[in-house]
């Protein structure tokens, strides 16, 4: 069986984003459907809610590691430690999910990994991601290799992505952190799958469906105080604090 490294990058600290948070890693571990799976989380932020989320998850079995950076990083330096630690621990796939995933197939990792091996190690998967308030452009529906795609141009997000770690190797891909905190990742996903030889073709399985939680219309009416400090981070870099020696 493929081994696969999942990971989650939070800064839960409402209520109502805890509650995604929480909701997104125990129901996505119960319907995963698959053995072969670390999920580890990074916690943005010390002392915040989602820091205790991640230590009762971790506690009931629902993930297998987590960290506390301590100071809110973005989604950049966490997501370059991911792809490192894959790579240099033999995983053969590396899963990224946002900490607001409703998810709707059952079976949804399994899936995903048929669906990739099926497809072959030079295409990114992603379930059809429903409720988004913006979709990327996508092709219309075709059958590669028994599986229903649409084929996607441009980013492909977080919500749910799983990359082969051989074609990581095959082309490295750094996630640039000096893009703004909140965004860019799935931009530059987009820039590394066309930019060189072999391309890696970025695909939406249509026989597996995930959802952004609650809709971003839904959630940003629900939790103004969590998409106040999101607006934010989709502008401000990370800027590491360098002491004086």
């Amino acid at each position: 069986m493929a081994k696969v490294f999942a990971y989650t990058i939070t800064r839960a600290n409402t209520p109502e984003r805890c509650r995604l948070l929480l909701e997104t890693l125990t129901h996505g571990r119960e319907n995963a459907a698959y053995k072969d799976l670390h999920w580890h989380v990074f916690v943005n932020g010390r002392g915040i809610l989602a820091e205790g989320i991640a230590a009762s998850c971790l506690a009931t079995g629902v993930i297998d590691s987590y960290e506390v950076c301590e100071v809110n990083e973005g989604q950049h330096p966490p997501t370059n430690r991911a792809i490192a630690r894959a790579i240099e621990e033999g995983y053969d796939y590396i899963l990224r999910t946002d900490d607001d995933v409703e998810w709707i197939t059952k079976r949804w990792l399994a899936k995903l990994v048929e669906a990739s091996i099926a497809l072959g190690p030079d295409m990114v998967v992603s379930p059809m991601v429903k409720g988004l308030r913006w979709q990327p452009p996508q092709s219309e529906k075709v059958d590669v290799g028994g599986i229903p795609v649409k084929f996607v141009e441009g980013p492909l997000g977080g919500i749910c992505r799983l990359t082969p770690v051989s074609a990581l190797k095959a082309k490295p891909y750094v996630s640039d952190v000096r893009l703004p905190m909140g965004g860019g990742d799935a931009a530059g996903i987009g820039a590394w799958a066309t930019k060189t030889a072999p391309i890696t073709f970025l695909v939406y399985c249509q026989h597996i469906r995930v959802r952004h939680a609650r809709s971003t219309d839904d959630q940003e009416t629900k939790d103004p105080a969590h998409f106040s400090d999101h607006s934010l981070y989709q502008s401000c870099p990370y800027i590491p604090i360098v002491e004086n020696e």
